[in-house]
């Protein structure tokens, strides 16, 4: 087998990176795009006068008067305002504004009536029936008759209003910005989990030297595990799962396999050593316990004092030596 792996992090960590780093860059070209993203507003009288007005269309319509406030909706904690608006040919238009732009229009309207025009933009919105009810009695009762009816209501007010509080982009904007922080924060977690591994098989290389290790793996007396990535040796076990562990066998004072579930569902067993440094290490894991079971007996074998399996004895013990030691 190729020993150089033995002496890396697991690959799976760099291809996390990479497919982090790929998903952050796409995130953040998407999220500066939906940022910029500009429409061109079209004549929202156009669009109603060829009944071709449907939600969601950019447009724009000039006001000559100041809108008439009839109407408000509460939706998740605000409160929206909905007013009736004309242009210069008397169009009427149903307008969802903001306290911000009618009160601009409200001051503008005031320093001069009869030259008074607003430009607006924004995007349209179906028309709710409880709108349209309420838009039909509101308007009957300013000229004091009944003109518009559920029937002809598109005829003077088309099938849309105008909204200046949506915007369709800023949903794909949150969605865009929520997707790039995920990925620059899963990228930044497997590139600090990369780096503390690198450095641990540092340290153990460090400690027991590569060369000398490589010779202990080739050692004919060695047993290798290759579905748990174990080598036992003559002294010392050798993990190299996720990163690279090395443990003296004289130095391990107890071994069991930790079951672990979720939702109720076997996920993996954990084969733990505890040694006599008071460290506790996940040496493989399996979901096959016999696999585990042998590898346990083979380094027992090795050194016939160390504790196996979990019970409350074992556990007494192990608490009683990190208390002495």
């Amino acid at each position: 087998m190729n020993l150089e792996k033995i002496f890396k992090p697991n690959k799976n960590i760099l291809i996390l990176m990479v497919i982090s780093l790929i998903l952050t860059i796409i995130s953040f070209i998407m999220t500066v795009n939906y940022k910029n993203k500009q429409d061109v507003s079209v004549s929202y009288n156009g669009l109603i006068t060829r009944n071709i007005d449907k939600a969601n269309k950019y447009v724009n319509v000039t006001i000559k008067t100041l809108p008439y406030f009839y109407a408000t909706r509460t939706t998740d904690n605000i409160t929206y305002k909905y007013y009736i608006g004309f242009d210069e040919h008397n169009y009427m238009y149903l307008l969802r504004l903001t306290d911000i732009t009618y009160n601009d229009m409200e001051i503008k309207y005031n320093l001069d009536k009869v030259n008074f025009s607003y430009y607006l933009e924004g995007y349209t919105s179906n028309t709710e029936d409880d709108l349209k009810k309420i838009t039909i009695t509101t308007y009957n009762e300013m000229v004091d008759k009944k003109i518009i009816t559920e029937d002809n209501f598109s005829s003077y007010f088309g099938n849309t209003y105008f909204d200046e509080t949506k915007d369709p982009n800023e949903d794909m904007f949150i969605v865009s910005v929520s997707i790039f922080i995920t990925c620059i924060t899963l990228f930044i977690v497997s590139l600090i989990l990369y780096i503390v591994k690198k450095v641990k098989i540092k340290k153990v290389i460090k400690e027991y030297g590569k060369e000398t290790l490589e010779n202990e793996i080739l050692n004919s007396k060695t047993k290798h595990y290759e579905k748990l990535k174990v080598f036992v040796t003559c002294d010392k076990v050798i993990s190299y799962n996720d990163y690279l562990i090395v443990k003296k066998i004289s130095d391990i004072i107890w071994l069991y396999n930790l079951k672990r579930y979720y939702n109720g569902v076997l996920v993996k067993i954990s084969l733990l050593c505890f040694d006599k440094n008071k460290h506790k290490q996940e040496l493989t894991s399996s979901k096959k316990e016999q696999e585990l079971l042998e590898l346990i007996e083979e380094i027992v074998s090795k050194n016939k004092n160390i504790m196996q399996g979990y019970t409350k004895e074992n556990k007494k013990y192990y608490r009683d030596y990190k208390k002495e030691h």
